[in-house]
């Protein structure tokens, strides 16, 4: 295998996960079905250890990223956000130049996917998650994004990020509407409520009344 090959090779096991467990486990096997020969394969396999700990090392880094950028997320869940980012990260690396902002696109959505119905959470998690979410799609080069929530989550947004106590919050229909004009890089966000719902009919919307 020429140089370039193994630089390919070399990359590949460095991100992604079930190929680098493969080859851990069985180098000379695994090896040749990756176009090495048995020389190939024992030259590589004393590199796995350190393979394994550099690519660790790139999930750490990942997390901070997508820390940053899902700060409200990070807030709410605690410690749970990095084991359920360690999770998903097992899926493979995100490429491309907006590979960050990819990736926490993609990791809200495993969070949406991954805690359904979640009972340790307050009522609107999934409001504050969807908005991170849509305001870094729209920073994405998009002329404007419309997403309706159930509560004022830029508001809700602004307390959580104040505080450290969960902020009592009612139900209140929401749309935003993040928008940038041609050729103008400012994005700008618009905000528009209908009157807060009766605390009865938030209970009912969340499940945590019965219904009589």
């Amino acid at each position: 295998m020429g140089l370039e090959e193994t630089q390919r090779l070399l990359a590949r096991l460095f991100t992604e996960t079930a190929l680098r467990q493969e080859f851990c486990a069985d180098p000379e096997g695994v090896g040749a079905t990756l176009g090495l020969d048995t020389e190939e394969a024992c030259r590589l396999a004393p590199l796995t250890a350190p393979i394994r700990d550099f690519a660790a090392s790139l999930r750490h880094k990942r997390l901070l990223v997508v820390a940053r950028l899902l700060p409200q997320t990070r807030q709410l869940l605690g410690p749970r956000f990095e084991a359920l980012f360690l999770r998903y990260a097992l899926a493979g690396t995100p490429q491309g130049v907006e590979k960050h902002r990819e990736d926490a696109i993609a990791f809200a959505s495993f969070l949406l996917r991954s805690l359904p119905g979640e009972s340790a959470l307050p009522w609107w998690w999934r409001d504050l998650l969807r908005y991170e979410q849509s305001w870094l799609q729209a920073e994405g080069r998009r002329l404007w994004t419309v997403r309706s929530f159930s509560v004022r989550v830029p508001a809700l947004a602004r307390l959580l990020a104040r505080s450290e106590s969960l902020p009592e919050t009612r139900a209140q229909p929401t749309l935003v509407l993040w928008y940038r004009r041609p050729r103008a890089g400012t994005l700008r966000l618009a905000v528009f409520s209908l009157p807060l719902l009766p605390r009865r009919l938030r209970d009912l919307r969340s499940g945590s009344a019965p219904l009589r």
